[in-house]
Formats: structure tokens, C-alpha cells, sequence
């Protein structure tokens, strides 16, 4: 499915800013099994949604909505999920192994106990995140916002 969402300019002529590109069967796949691996799922709104222990392994969420997800228990491994909207969503004891969390938007997500080892959190927004007992070793922070607001630079 491809989607076109137009915008006015300054002058009113239409343009199109976001292409949104997702694969309806697969959504309907991950609906119907809560599993999905290396499904297509970019742009897609999924905010809200109960995904408790799905398997989104390689999954390609770039740009997705998943806004007060419930996200917990989930495989997410080596899935693209940058620029990905995560704000107030559950990701408790998720493997998020690998994942690419690039310019993602994680401010007050619980990511206690998760497994964020070798995942990439380049300029992704902490900000009041729960990451208690989550498994960092590994993971990319380079102008990363963390829960205190700060900004870490360790990996850049």
C-alpha cells in the first residue's frame, strides 16, 4: 500500500512530504498471529496497540506510531525502528537486541529489564524513560537525550 499525505506550502500549492509505504497483509498477519518477522510496517499506526510477546524480529518500523504500545515481552531484535514514535509505550523485558532506535522518540517508555544490548539509540529521546535493569552494555548513545535530560555522546 502506498499512502501520499499532501501538505499546503506557504504559497497553498500542494506537496507531498511523507510517503508512507506498509504492507496491509502483513498487518493483517501480525493482527491475526501477533507474529510478524520482517514484516513491512513503515509509517504504519500502531499506537495503542497490545503486541504482548510479538515477534517483530527484523521487522521494518521505520517512522511507526506505536504511541502507548504495549510492547512488553516482544521480540523486536534487529528490527528498524528509527524514527519510530514509542513515547508512554510499554517495552518491559523486550528483546530489543540490535535494534535500530535512531532518532526515535522513547520519552517516558518503560524499557525495564530490556534487552537493548548492541542497539543503535543515536539521537533518540530518552527523556524520563524507565530503563531499570535494562541491559545496555553495548548499545550506541551518540546525541542521545537520556531520562535525566542530558545528552550522552559516549559512542559518537
Amino acid at each position: 500500500m502506498h499512502i501520499a499525505l499532501p501538505f499546503t506550502d506557504l504559497i497553498n500549492r500542494p506537496k507531498y512530504l511523507i510517503e508512507i509505504f506498509m504492507n496491509q497483509e502483513d498487518l493483517q498477519k501480525l493482527k491475526d498471529t501477533n507474529s510478524c518477522p520482517t514484516g513491512d510496517f513503515e509509517g504504519a499506526d500502531l499506537s495503542g496497540m497490545d503486541l504482548r510477546r510479538a515477534n517483530l524480529s527484523g521487522a521494518a518500523l521505520k517512522k511507526a506510531n506505536l504511541s502507548n504500545a504495549d510492547l512488553t515481552e516482544a521480540n523486536l531484535s534487529v528490527a528498524d525502528l528509527t524514527g519510530a514514535k514509542l513515547d508512554s509505550a510499554k517495552i518491559r523485558q523486550a528483546n530489543l537486541e540490535g535494534t535500530l532506535l535512531v532518532s526515535a522518540d522513547l520519552r517516558h517508555a518503560n524499557l525495564g529489564s530490556a534487552n537493548l544490548m548492541f542497539a543503535d539509540l543515536s539521537k533518540a529521546d530518552l527523556y524520563k524513560a524507565n530503563l531499570t535493569n535494562a541491559s545496555i552494555s553495548e548499545a550506541k548513545f551518540c546525541s542521545t537525550t537520556l531520562p535525566d535530560g542530558k545528552i550522552s555522546n559516549r559512542d559518537c
